[in-house]
């Protein structure tokens, strides 16, 4: 592992660890700073602020799931969900903390922007449009937030209901709005094509 990927998971380490005993909001970059033993400058070198970083630790999360999911051609990647769900699963103290921030910043915010703008992107892409059709686009959106309250809803309830089964009713709907492009797009290739371009 790189230093700059090393140092982005010190402080991914930190914000979980601090999570046990302080809210989301309460925690700040001197505390994250202080439990790392690093300067103020380290922090910003490589996040902008604190949502930066759990936004970080969601996307990085999801593209080791990438690496590991098999198929690459689908609108829906199971594997890489199942993935995702069970790691927030063995980190629920952390996600229930972090998803429950209700700040402008808040990661229920970031996380939807930034599935919005993957889906947004694939779809144009594929389409080779400039501009989504408004009915494609509110299908997205529909998709996106209500699958994010979905897992919410499922974070709250300490994640009782069986991953697989959370994973069931997701791709369900995913096919049952967008099955038609299946086949035609990669969510495997779009997402590293998408953090690409965030990160240029």
């Amino acid at each position: 592992m790189s230093l700059k990927n090393r140092t982005k998971a010190m402080f991914a380490e930190a914000i979980m660890e601090l999570s046990r005993t302080k809210s989301i909001s309460s925690i700040s970059v001197t505390d994250l700073v202080n439990y790392c033993d690093v300067n103020r400058y380290t922090f910003y070198y490589h996040f902008k602020d604190k949502y930066d970083l759990l936004l970080y630790i969601m996307v990085n999360r999801v593209k080791e799931g990438f690496l590991n999911a098999t198929d690459d051609d689908s609108i829906m990647n199971p594997e890489q969900l199942y993935d995702l769900l069970l790691y927030i699963k063995e980190h629920k103290f952390f996600f229930k903390n972090a998803f429950s921030d209700s700040s402008p910043y808040s990661l229920v915010r970031a996380w939807n922007q930034f599935m919005l703008g993957l889906y947004r992107r694939m779809f144009m892409q594929t389409l080779n449009l400039e501009k989504l059709p408004n009915d494609l686009d509110a299908s997205i959106r529909i998709m996106c937030v209500g699958n994010t309250g979905l897992v919410l809803d499922w974070i709250q309830a300490d994640c009782v209901e069986p991953t697989e089964k959370l994973v069931s009713y997701m791709e369900q709907n995913w096919y049952k709005v967008f099955g038609a492009f299946d086949g035609q797009v990669s969510l495997k290739r779009s997402f590293h094509d998408y953090v690409g371009t965030l990160s240029d």
